[in-house]
């Protein structure tokens, strides 16, 4: 069995500063032993992120924008994965990446519905689904 997912707020993974001096903010998921990385499209001179806290620092004119848009992308990854270990008994790190297409998306109805997808979102080669 799968142990659940554990998410770090990273910033500046690479140590490596763009042009403009600035460096991206991530979201590091681990679980067991593999780990992830999701861009939160946040970029940040280094004295604009305060790495004890792991947040934007005060100073920044969007602090409060973009410390909210980096809790709500772990809260959405977070309750994505609750929700696929109610719905399937465990979630693989592998399959994270979907939260962000499957935020709004309904359970199937039916059986048949459910299959339907599984195929379309399979990358099985068309000879297999016949």
């Amino acid at each position: 069995m799968k142990s659940s997912i554990i998410y770090t707020v990273i910033y500046n993974r690479k140590n490596k500063l763009n042009a403009n001096g600035k460096a991206l903010v991530q979201v590091r998921a681990q679980q067991d032993g593999r780990t992830r990385y999701f861009s939160t499209d946040i970029y940040l001179t280094p004295k604009q992120w305060n790495a004890k806290s792991r947040k934007v620092r005060n100073t920044h004119p969007n602090s409060f924008i973009y410390n909210q848009k980096i809790r709500d992308m772990v809260e959405a990854m977070e309750a994505y994965e609750i929700q696929m270990i109610n719905r399937y008994g465990e979630f693989p790190l592998s399959r994270l990446h979907e939260y962000s297409t499957n935020i709004n998306v309904q359970a199937p109805k039916s059986f048949t519905e459910f299959f339907a997808l599984e195929l379309v979102n399979n990358p099985m080669k068309p000879g297999s689904h016949k």
